[in-house]
């Protein structure tokens, strides 16, 4: 991501890939392969990381539920 730097969880979080999608399969101006290649790669790396960060709160939730009740 970003050339081997970490976006922070906000930033991440707040990136809304089907918007994005849109934007790669419908450029403004043309695009080689090559890049939208490599720009379905790093939505694929923001995807993954945001399903961490979903099984993550998922399971601190059931935590809370389970202590609280």
């Amino acid at each position: 991501m970003a050339h081997g730097k970490k976006l922070s969880k906000q930033k991440l979080l707040g990136i809304h890939l089907d918007d994005i999608c849109k934007s790669i399969l419908t450029p403004d101006v043309p695009q080689s392969l090559r890049l939208q290649g490599i720009l379905i790669g790093g939505l694929a790396q923001v995807f993954s990381r945001k399903q961490i960060y979903l099984l993550e709160d998922l399971k601190d939730m059931i935590v809370s539920a389970e202590t609280s009740g």
